[in-house]
C-alpha cells in the first residue's frame, strides 16, 4: 500500500514537472509570436523609410545634375534676388511708360503733333524693324514722333547753353547739326533696315515656296503650319524664323484663308509674298492655279538663277582687280629693280662727261 502510495505521488511529481515544462514552453512560443506580430507590424514603417529615403536621394542627384539651388538659407536668398531683380525691372517699365505715355499725350495736343496721313506707313515701318517699346508693345507713329521731339528739345536746349556760355558760332553749328539729324536720320535708319530684311526675305523666298509649292499644287492638302515648320529647321536666316513665326500666329489666329490679307499687308513691299497669298486665297476660293503655280516656281527660280550669276560676275570682277593690283605691284617692282641695276652706270656715266 505505501508503495503503491510512493508511486502515485512520484506519478503526479512528474506529471507537475511536464506540464510546468509544457506552460514554460507555451510561454516562449507566444513570446516569439508576438515579437514576430510586432516586427510585422513595423515592416510598412521600414518600407515608407527606405522610399523616403530613396526619395530623397533622386531629388538630390536631379538637383546636382540641373544645378537647381537647394531651400537653403543661400538658396532663399537668391531667389528673394531675383524676385527683387524683376520688381525693380517692373517698376522701370512702369516708369519709362508713364514718361512716353506723358510726352506723346503732350506732343499730340501740340504743333508738334504727327502726321496722321503718314501713319499706316510709318506704322508699317516700325512693325518691320522690330522697334519695342519698354513693355514689348510696337513703336506706333504718335511714340515715335514724341520721341524725336523730346531728343531735339534736349540737343537744342544743350546748344542754347553752348552758344550762352561757350561759344554762339558752335551752339549755332550743333543746333542747326542737330535739327538736322533729328529730321533725316531716324528714317534713313528705318528705312535701311526695312530695306535690309525684305532683301534677305527675297534671297531665301524660292526655299519657303518650293516647301509649300506641291501641296498648293494638289489643292492645299497638307496645313500650311507645318510645312513652315518644316522649312523653319532648314533656315538660319532669323528674318526667315521670324516670317515664318508672323505667318504661322496669323493662321492660328484666323485661318489660312483670312490670314492672306494680313499677311500680304505686313509684307507690302515684297512682291513674292503678295503673289503666294493671292494664289492661297484662290486656292480657297476654288480656282484653278495650277499653271500659275507653276509659272511662279519657274520666275522664283530664274530669279535665283540671275541672282547667283551676278554674284559670280561680282566675285569674278573682285577677283580680277586683285590680279591687276598685284600685277601692277609686280611690274612696279621690277622697274624699281632694273632702275635699281642701271642707275649706278649712269651715274657713272654722267660724272664721265661732266
Amino acid at each position: 500500500m505505501i508503495n503503491l502510495l510512493a508511486k502515485t505521488v512520484a506519478r503526479e511529481r512528474a506529471g507537475g514537472e511536464i506540464l510546468h515544462q509544457s506552460v514554460e514552453v507555451s510561454q516562449r512560443t507566444n513570446a516569439v509570436n508576438w515579437r514576430m506580430v510586432d516586427m510585422s507590424n513595423a515592416i510598412p514603417f521600414i518600407v515608407l523609410g527606405i522610399a523616403v529615403l530613396l526619395i530623397a536621394i533622386l531629388v538630390i542627384m536631379i538637383a546636382k545634375q540641373y544645378n537647381i539651388t537647394t531651400l537653403s538659407r543661400n538658396g532663399v536668398k537668391y531667389a528673394m534676388s531675383i524676385r527683387a531683380r524683376i520688381r525693380r525691372k517692373d517698376e522701370m517699365v512702369m516708369r519709362s511708360m508713364s514718361f512716353i505715355n506723358s510726352i506723346t499725350e503732350w506732343t499730340e495736343k501740340s504743333i508738334f503733333r504727327s502726321n496722321k496721313q503718314l501713319k499706316d506707313y510709318m506704322d508699317y515701318n516700325l512693325k518691320r524693324t522690330g522697334f519695342k517699346l519698354p513693355n514689348g508693345n510696337s513703336l506706333h507713329l504718335e511714340e515715335y514722333n514724341a520721341l524725336k521731339v523730346f531728343t531735339l528739345g534736349v540737343l537744342l536746349a544743350i546748344s542754347i547753353f553752348i552758344a550762352v556760355f561757350v561759344s554762339a558760332s558752335v551752339g549755332i553749328i550743333m543746333a542747326v547739326v542737330s535739327i538736322w539729324l533729328i529730321l533725316t536720320m531716324p528714317m534713313i535708319i528705318i528705312r535701311g533696315i526695312v530695306t535690309s530684311k525684305d532683301a534677305e526675305i527675297r534671297a531665301n523666298f524660292m526655299d519657303v515656296y518650293l516647301v509649300l509649292h506641291y501641296s498648293l499644287y494638289m489643292g492645299g492638302e497638307t496645313p500650311i503650319p507645318t510645312l513652315l515648320a518644316s522649312y523653319r529647321k532648314t533656315t538660319d536666316s532669323p528674318e526667315m524664323h521670324e516670317m515664318v513665326e508672323i505667318w504661322t500666329n496669323h493662321i492660328d489666329t484666323l485661318g489660312e484663308y483670312n490670314a492672306t490679307e494680313p499677311i500680304a499687308r505686313d509684307y507690302r513691299e515684297i512682291a513674292e509674298v503678295g503673289t503666294l497669298m493671292r494664289l492661297i486665297k484662290q486656292i480657297y476660293d476654288g480656282a484653278n492655279v495650277k499653271q500659275e503655280l507653276i509659272g511662279f516656281r519657274k520666275e522664283l527660280v530664274a530669279a535665283r538663277k540671275a541672282e547667283l550669276e551676278d554674284r559670280g560676275d561680282k566675285i569674278i570682277e573682285k577677283v580680277n582687280m586683285v590680279l591687276r593690283a598685284i600685277i601692277m605691284v609686280l611690274l612696279f617692282q621690277a622697274v624699281v629693280s632694273s632702275m635699281a641695276i642701271y642707275i649706278p652706270d649712269l651715274v657713272g656715266g654722267m660724272s664721265g662727261i661732266m
